[in-house]
């Protein structure tokens, strides 16, 4: 069944902080992002925990978390080799209660920006209600029902340190944009997500994220469309009229956030 609602303003940009370190741990964790993303791992959660914060870890952490390979994950600490000790450290994806994000964000407001906490993108996507028998997808002002209880906390291991997630079925439909970076993580998770619930990809308890998944992709598509051809008209316009063009789309682009 899809419900229609009005739109909830969660603003689309990419929210992220990081975690201060003590200084007893600093000297540990500064020159090296895999003790870093630890430290800082455990730490989110040890401050959601004591304010009572339901939260769910999802993306590639939480995914490399169901992931059989030799050292347990695939996730890269080196993969930006050339860059900064920050970019070198994965982010970190959960979702919240929206009702909680105010608290969350003031949290994530008052300390340093190290580790990057995806919060914003995966809320604005997951109306997550822990303690209601429904929580649901949303895009827009569509909302999809998903029994809630997909949700349940589940305690994994990633390299010895505790993370809360989801089961990897409900997990995979978390991906709602799939990059292609994310396509070999995504085919292992399947593995686990199967061994979980074989038939999770017709079960009716992820008919909604099912729904979801489709009216996202369609929209993608539609994007991606409307973005090729902006592209290729702003291409055939000399070089001024090119920028005047771009700081116009800009300047509606922020009005339309004000919204």
């Amino acid at each position: 069944m899809l419900y229609y609602a009005p739109k909830i303003k969660v603003y689309s940009l990419a929210f992220s902080f990081k975690i201060m370190s003590s200084v007893t741990r600093k000297s540990a964790t500064e020159s090296d992002p895999k003790h870093l993303f630890l430290d800082q791992l455990s730490r989110t959660q040890e401050w959601l925990d004591s304010q009572g914060v339901a939260y769910r870890i999802i993306g590639s952490v939480a995914a490399d978390s169901y992931i059989d390979s030799p050292d347990g994950t695939i996730l890269n600490f080196n993969e930006e080799d050339t860059g900064t000790l920050a970019e070198r450290v994965p982010d970190i994806d959960l979702i919240v209660p929206r009702g909680r994000l105010a608290k969350v964000r003031q949290f994530r407001d008052s300390i340093s920006k190290e580790v990057k906490l995806g919060l914003a993108i995966p809320t604005q996507f997951i109306d997550f209600r822990p303690d209601e028998a429904t929580s649901f997808m949303t895009h827009n002002d569509r909302r999809f029902p998903v029994p809630s209880h997909v949700f349940d906390p589940v305690e994994r291991q990633l390299f010895g340190e505790k993370i809360v997630t989801v089961n990897p079925a409900t997990l995979i439909y978390t991906y709602y944009s799939l990059r292609e970076r994310d396509r070999p993580r995504i085919a292992k998770l399947s593995e686990a997500a199967e061994e979980y619930q074989r038939d999770y990809e017709t079960s009716e308890l992820y008919s909604g994220m099912r729904e979801f998944s489709g009216d996202w992709a369609e929209h993608k598509s539609w994007m991606d469309v409307t973005v090729q051809t902006t592209v290729k008209m702003l291409e055939r316009l000399p070089p001024p009229a090119r920028l005047r063009a771009m700081r116009i789309g800009l300047t509606f682009a922020s009005l339309a956030k004000l919204r």
